[in-house]
């Protein structure tokens, strides 16, 4: 039986976040920037819109490297594809591509923003996001 996929976000400092994803024999350990943009938002938005669309990303910008994830749904089935490039607009290197049940891929990261957001922290350090869109996300189901 595998393990269940773990994310974790860290304690942000000065627009820095530390992300750890971990499966099975894959660690994936990043500090993450919240400039041009806040991945963590993207994030929400991209889980969200996936159930629409059936595809959405999220760039993590590392300065100047950039990894990003790709999310595929397939009926009840979804697929997080992580990337790697030198630059964002870059070819890209895939690292890792995960399937599994909405519990299994989607949930994780719904979850670990939920905690993330649950505490609160100086916008000097990270931005917020709207309580709305944590609430919206954890409403999601594998029906949705």
């Amino acid at each position: 039986m595998k393990k269940p996929l773990s994310i974790t976000f860290g304690t942000p400092e000065h627009g820095w976040l530390s992300v750890d994803i971990l499966l099975d024999d894959y660690v994936l350990n990043i500090h993450v920037s919240d400039v041009p943009v806040n991945p963590l938002e993207l994030l929400c938005d991209a889980l969200f819109n996936l159930n629409a669309d059936n595809k959405s990303e999220v760039w993590w910008h590392l300065e100047p490297t950039s990894v990003f994830f790709e999310f595929k749904k397939f009926a009840k089935n979804y697929q997080l594809t992580i990337m790697t490039a030198d630059r964002p607009e870059s070819e890209r290197t895939v690292e890792k591509i995960l399937d599994g049940s909405f519990q299994e891929i989607i949930e994780p990261f719904i979850n670990a923003l939920a905690l993330f957001y649950s505490k609160t922290y100086d916008d000097q350090h990270w931005p917020t996001v709207e309580t709305k869109k944590i609430n919206r996300l954890q409403l999601l189901n594998v029906d949705t």
